[in-house]
């Protein structure tokens, strides 16, 4: 099974395992000075704040 994250106007797929490990650490974006870096398969780098518009769905 495979996973989208789109952050504002990016998007990667990630496994189950990434996309638990990100989810993880989504639940805290709320802190101040939260940042995410993440580069998909492809070479697309993703940058995550506290202002980004996420989107992580289930492809199954």
């Amino acid at each position: 099974m495979t996973w989208t994250l789109t952050v504002d106007d990016a998007t990667i797929t990630l496994t189950d395992t990434e996309a638990a490990r990100v989810q993880e650490q989504l639940d805290h974006r709320d802190r101040d000075g939260f940042h995410l870096e993440l580069t998909g398969d492809d070479g697309t780098e993703l940058r995550v704040d506290s202002e980004s518009s996420v989107t992580l769905t289930h492809d199954g």
